[in-house]
């Protein structure tokens, strides 16, 4: 019984990873998620490393089940929400670019 329960606290703390990994962003809606979602589920062979689990809100969760991915992203019209998308790095505005440093527009 004692080894049932220190995985369970082992998985929390994973979940709470996950989810703070991906702004606590359901990953195939872009809603809240409250859930990590094994992307191989358990059964067929996943594990709980953070590069099986993704955050999910419970409905896709559900949804989900233990279909692939691949399957399950077939069967619903929402597009997969890329990590890079969640990501607080990625979402500020690049400060350099091609016109860095020009005084006026080329077409001016």
């Amino acid at each position: 019984m004692a080894k049932h329960s220190s995985r369970d606290a082992r998985f929390k703390k994973q979940r709470l990873r996950v989810l703070a990994r991906d702004n606590w962003t359901c990953i195939y809606c872009g809603g809240p998620a409250n859930e990590a979602d094994h992307v191989i589920a358990k059964v067929k062979g996943g594990d709980d490393s953070m590069e099986n689990l993704v955050s999910a809100c419970r409905m896709c969760n559900n949804r989900k089940g233990k279909k692939p991915q691949a399957v399950f992203l077939g069967q619903t019209a929402t597009p997969l929400v890329s990590r890079e998308v969640l990501s607080p790095v990625t979402t500020s505005v690049p400060l350099s670019g091609p016109f860095e440093g020009q005084s006026e527009p080329l077409w001016a």
